[in-house]
């Protein structure tokens, strides 16, 4: 009969929609890991590159600022500590001396990773914190 027909096409049609739903789950969880294997890598490759430019004392793309001892710092230390972060999955805190230099910081992260961070003002903390942003830009 008809109805029973057409009930059937209809349960057929349910279970291959919920096997692709499954699939595409599957698919979106290989993604994710793929994108964290990758971001894995960039940042570990971005860590080692500018550990070679601090051991060339090669300053190109890096300015010196003071942090809170008083120390004048090339900013391709910090760098490293933020990519360290980056690489725990934590935003890195950034020292007071920084502030007016972010858009140096960031462009400096941006160039390595390929990838431009996110600076933050955490209220909590009183100082400003910068974040890795899975967004990938030019």
């Amino acid at each position: 009969d008809k109805s029973s027909r057409d009930y059937g096409v209809y349960r057929a049609m349910d279970a291959m929609d919920q096997n692709n739903a499954q699939r595409m789950e599957q698919l979106s969880k290989k993604i994710d890991m793929n994108n964290h294997l990758l971001r894995t890598q960039i940042i570990a490759h971005a860590i080692e590159t500018v550990r070679k430019d601090i051991r060339n004392e090669d300053t190109q793309d890096s300015f010196k600022y003071t942090t809170e001892d008083g120390t004048n710092t090339d900013s391709k230390i910090l760098v490293v500590k933020i990519l360290k972060a980056f690489q725990r999955g934590s935003a890195a805190f950034l020292p007071e001396g920084v502030k007016k230099f972010h858009t140096r910081l960031s462009t400096q992260v941006h160039t390595l990773t390929g990838t431009k961070p996110k600076i933050l003002f955490e209220s909590e903390k009183g100082r400003y914190a910068i974040y890795y942003s899975d967004e990938i830009n030019g």
